[in-house]
């Protein structure tokens, strides 16, 4: 008999982050914006892998993207420095306009 093939394990799903909002109106708004951009990007992430047309270094990138962002939003400082929000919003942007790009192409 020939062995049966282990199916793939599932992703483990996203764990809840324990986001810390500043008080600031225009640095919660950059984080809430954070937010759902980093929502978006693992969305069609996961609708590229499941058309087969996600490459290793894109799938490593966004995940490193996504992790970065995930720790920036947990940080406990609350000093929230504009600039860093930016830089982490401005890369999931042009992360997910790449990854949006290739869904669309599909």
């Amino acid at each position: 008999m020939e062995p049966v093939p282990e199916a793939a394990e599932p992703e483990a799903p996203l764990e809840p982050v324990d986001t810390v909002y500043p008080l600031d109106a225009a640095l919660r708004e950059r984080v809430l914006e954070i937010e759902r951009v980093a929502f978006e990007l693992s969305e069609d992430v996961d609708q590229l892998k499941a058309k087969g047309r996600a490459d290793d270094i894109l799938l490593q990138t966004c995940a490193k993207l996504l992790g970065r962002a995930r720790d920036n939003l947990r940080s406990e400082s609350p000093d929230f420095a504009a600039r860093r929000l930016e830089m982490t919003r401005n890369s999931l942007v042009t992360a997910w306009r790449q990854v949006r790009a290739l869904l669309l192409r599909a």
